[in-house]
């Protein structure tokens, strides 16, 4: 017998049956609650006009981030907390604080794309952050959602005054919404089932690498940012769904002594504050992969198993020498990441494999590193290259270490190898570094030949790691200037 979806929204219990698993959460709240506030704007989590806040329990505590409901799927949200702009509102009818300075400061116009940044706000006024949200924080928070009429201006206005006060009827009744969630919990897999479709949510790596026998052209979901699209764009009913977001294995982050170990289902926004203090440009590509709402479901385990050549995260785990571990019944295999791509979209990922973790070795303290992202917009976009570079330069100032990873260049993410060496034991001078920029040119030759748009940009990152190494006070910030 199937499972019931089980979830709250806007603080009622839902048990829900008789409904696709690949129903996404827009399409739920719009047809079958009649709760139309949600708009659809895009169906690709682009425009943000569909976002809701998913609430969990974390330390006993309520922790509210803004989703893309229209690349969500619903068993996604079971055992969830699920908030649409229209249980925002307090039970009186007044409004929210973050309703109300809409109103006050004048943050909308025709309001199609209102309720989708009201949900992003109600997430800056439970800021999860330990520091204050800065403007940087703010323009973060917002980049996904689109306004074509009101203006930016007075929302960012808004943001400024809400952010971080936390103060509302669901922080009042926190712990009566940590109990109702407590008592939906599963301590055993979801199983669902509806008119031939199937979803499953596995809660150990036992049962996950199971199924896959069972279920061998399941797909697997870790954020579904990508296997979201297919069902939003491209109408597709999956047979199966493998849920990976509540298996534990896969949603380990420890930090040890030497390194930072990532499980494959963990999402963006909880890895970014191990980045920050670890790897800081590397936190600063990672905050330009998609939107607020993308990175809060989104994985670095799903963009390593995508095997896109231009996956952001791919060239900051090659260039910090990275290395992944594959689980199946057979037991665990370790490769370096670079090793897992073999062509483009075509991975070293056998049958009956799944990726369990990232293993990240910690930078030592006289290394230099830098990451890059270049798209043809800063926020939400796909990058035309992306570039890494771990270097170190001995107090002669002769490069001892250099490795430097590319993303977009050609059909895999790939090691610079040519330029590596032509760099090694060399000092690091404005000559040797355009020598080494001549010999990457043979890293990209057989498809992007010198000259091409994305060759000449790869080339021109390492000159730029030596003007910011050399020149610290020069800004090279386009988008500053």
């Amino acid at each position: 017998m199937s499972d019931a979806i089980c979830f709250y929204l806007n603080g009622q219990k839902r048990e829900i049956r008789n409904v696709s698993p690949t129903m996404t959460v827009l399409q739920y709240l719009r047809t079958v609650e009649g709760l139309t506030g949600t708009k659809e704007g895009c169906a690709e989590g682009d425009c943000g006009a569909c976002t809701v806040i998913i609430g969990e329990v974390v330390n006993d505590r309520m922790r509210y981030r803004a989703v893309n409901s229209c690349i969500l799927l619903l068993p996604r949200i079971d055992g969830k907390y699920l908030i649409s702009v229209e249980g925002v509102k307090n039970p009186d009818g007044t409004l929210h604080p973050v309703q109300q300075a809409m109103v006050d400061m004048h943050g909308t116009q025709c309001g199609f794309c209102s309720p989708g940044f009201i949900m992003s706000l109600f997430a800056l006024y439970h800021w999860e952050g330990e520091e204050p949200a800065t403007d940087e924080d703010i323009f973060d928070i917002l980049a996904g959602n689109l306004c074509r009429c009101t203006g930016y201006r007075p929302i960012i206005d808004v943001a400024r005054k809400i952010a971080c006060k936390k103060s509302d009827r669901f922080s009042e009744n926190e712990d009566k919404i940590v109990e109702d969630l407590k008592s939906i919990q599963r301590v055993t897999a979801l199983n669902y089932e509806y008119d031939g479709q199937k979803y499953f949510a596995p809660r150990s790596i036992t049962q996950l690498l199971d199924l896959k026998d069972e279920y061998p052209d399941a797909h697997f979901m870790a954020g579904g940012t990508d296997l979201g699209l297919e069902v939003s764009k491209g109408f597709e009913r999956f047979r199966a769904v493998i849920g990976l977001d509540r298996v534990p294995e896969l949603n380990v982050l420890e930090e040890t002594e030497d390194a930072l170990t990532v499980g494959a289902a963990v999402p963006y926004a909880s890895l970014l504050k191990s980045l920050k203090k670890l790897f800081p440009p590397f936190e600063k590509v990672v905050r330009r992969i998609g939107s607020n709402q993308i990175r809060t479901v989104g994985t670095v385990g799903g963009n390593i198993c995508n095997g896109a050549p231009i996956a952001d995260s791919i060239p900051s785990l090659m260039a910090l020498e990275a290395k992944i571990i594959l689980r199946s019944k057979e037991g665990l295999r370790e490769m370096p990441v670079e090793d897992f791509y073999l062509g483009y979209h075509k991975t070293a990922l056998k049958n009956g494999e799944v990726l369990e973790k990232i293993i990240i070795p910690k930078l030592p303290e006289d290394h230099i590193f830098k990451a890059y992202k270049l798209a043809r917009r800063r926020d939400l976009d796909v990058t035309s290259i992306t570039g890494a570079f771990n270097l170190k330069i001995d107090d002669k100032g002769i490069v001892t270490y250099a490795r430097f990873g590319y993303g977009g260049g050609g059909a895999i993410p790939q090691l610079a190898t040519n330029a590596q060496n032509a760099i090694l034991g060399k000092p690091w001078t404005e000559a040797c570094v355009e020598e080494a920029m001549e010999a990457m040119v043979q890293d990209f030759i057989k498809r992007r030949p010198k000259g091409d748009y994305r060759s000449d940009i790869a080339l021109n990152l390492l000159k730029r790691v030596y003007v910011e190494t050399t020149s610290p006070e020069t800004d090279l910030e386009v988008w500053k200037l």
